[in-house]
């Protein structure tokens, strides 16, 4: 029996960015390349790694942190899209909605990850080596400035160029609170909520 659980924070868009994400989901589902994440709800990642012993202290902990209720009240805003190209694996494209005020997200993931960091991190493959200091430090190799807040669509393999274009193309804005700050296990790469911190 594994000791360890891979557990994630995760933040859920509000309605207007879930149902733009969940349509472009839905769009690429009907591809045929090999993708990553499609099934996913929508969500925002703000760390994931493998705990021997989670428990209520460590959600307790997390709760602590005064800046959650900052965060449950102020406004996101998406207006950009952007492409991570070779992540995860070689030609795989990853299709993503950036969030243009980031400050406040990297400083609460970094008071966790002070708080509370992974035992163990969890497989990062095709990772460049100037997240190594953060994965060695913290078990999480996106912390701090390396740390991109975003929601993702797919990770897909051999996107074509028109297909992107097209992806990038399409003007956004979208200004929202978070739904939802949730705590979850990764099963078998999908999310399986433990618990609701609002």
């Amino acid at each position: 029996m594994n000791k360890y659980k891979k557990i994630g924070l995760f933040l859920l868009p509000g309605q207007k960015a879930s149902k733009e994400i969940q349509d472009k989901k839905n769009y690429f589902n009907s591809f045929s390349n090999k993708q990553n994440f499609l099934n996913d709800i929508p969500h925002l990642t703000l760390l994931h790694g493998k705990y021997e012993n989670f428990k209520t202290s460590d959600i307790k902990l997390i709760k602590s942190i005064n800046l959650l209720n900052t965060l449950k009240e102020t406004n996101y805003v998406v207006s950009e899209k952007h492409i991570f190209e070779n992540d995860i694996k070689e030609e795989f494209s990853t299709l993503i909605y950036l969030l243009n005020e980031n400050r406040l997200i990297q400083n609460i993931q970094l008071q966790i990850l002070r708080k509370i960091k992974p035992n163990v991190a969890s497989n990062f493959t095709n990772l460049n080596k100037q997240y190594f200091n953060n994965l060695y430090s913290y078990n999480y190799p996106f912390v701090g400035e390396d740390f991109i807040p975003h929601f993702t669509v797919t990770n897909i393999e051999k996107l074509s160029l028109i297909e992107k274009n097209k992806f990038l193309s399409k003007d956004i804005y979208i200004e929202e609170r978070f739904s939802q700050f949730i705590v979850g296990e990764i099963i078998e790469e999908e999310i399986k909520i433990i618990e609701e911190l609002w």
